[in-house]
């Protein structure tokens, strides 16, 4: 890849419409809380206990099978410190670990149709194996926060098939919470397989969207522009100005800045923060 001058940029996006894609990188610059979002786990985990409020909007079978499911883990994990914290973590390393070594289970996994390659080339199995691999090498805190509930979707899918060498870690407290989050079993959607059905519904599944979604609002940060804490060490104008020079604003962040700093529509891939609403999806 060839690196340009700031003036080479410049003069590109002068010449063509040209879009800005911006991901955590940008946001650490106005608050290192976002730069930090495992040592803050616990803390998240306290608040989400403490005043997170889990509604479901749906029919009695729907409503009973995710708050049972939901309630069952944070029953599980009321006592957890931040070493237990840490811990579901770490043994979600060990879980994919045992996977991407098991090369009889990965062709059965393969067979049956439960991998699945998307056009450019990436699978469930990418994800399983750079969990694996980036764990072991530098520590749970420097995997993708995205990948972790794929090992949710491969303990339904494991469990569906017969290995005969293939057996799950013992004591791993990843799979332990995957289990307790499976204590309603009831299909909701029947024409939905049960591995991504298990696997979406899963009580853990759910308070690990909501334990990243509470951490990743920084307190309320990520939409209140003026309590970012390092607003007086950037120079806002410029900023304005070079993001102004492009036609279209996406980032791959829950957060608000973009739109602080330029008062434009922003086009949030991974979804943003709805205040003062509540929004029901399903998928």
């Amino acid at each position: 890849m060839k690196e340009i001058t700031y003036k080479e940029l410049e003069k590109i996006v002068q010449e063509q419409p040209a879009a800005f894609l911006c991901g955590n990188g940008f946001s650490i610059n106005f608050d290192s809380d976002f730069a930090n979002i495992y040592d803050r786990l616990y803390e998240a985990h306290k608040l989400l206990l403490r005043s997170g409020k889990y509604d479901v909007r749906a029919n009695n079978l729907f409503n009973k099978v995710f708050k049972d499911n939901y309630k069952n883990v944070c029953k599980y994990i009321y006592t957890y410190k931040k070493k237990d914290i840490e811990e579901v973590f770490v043994s979600g390393i060990y879980f994919a670990e045992s996977i991407i070594k098991d090369a009889d289970l990965i062709k059965k996994l393969n067979d049956k149709g439960y991998i699945n390659k998307l056009v450019f080339g990436k699978s469930e199995l990418d994800l399983v194996e750079s969990i694996a691999r980036v764990g072991k090498k530098r520590g749970y805190k420097f995997v993708n926060i995205e990948y972790w509930s794929i090992l949710i979707y491969m303990f339904f899918a494991i469990n569906k098939i017969e290995s005969e060498k293939y057996a799950f870690p013992q004591n791993n407290e990843f799979i332990t919470l995957i289990k307790v989050g499976n204590i309603n079993k009831n299909k909701i959607v029947s024409e939905m397989d049960d591995i991504r059905q298990f696997a979406l519904n899963d009580g853990f599944n759910t308070y690990y969207r909501m334990l990243f979604a509470t951490v990743i609002l920084c307190n309320g940060k990520a939409v209140n522009f003026s309590e970012l804490s390092n607003l007086s060490n950037l120079k806002l104008d410029k900023i304005k100005n070079f993001l102004d020079s492009y036609k279209v604003l996406m980032t791959l962040n829950y957060d608000y800045i973009l739109e602080n700093m330029s008062i434009r529509p922003v086009q949030h891939i991974h979804g943003q923060y709805v205040l003062n609403e509540k929004e029901y999806v399903y998928y």
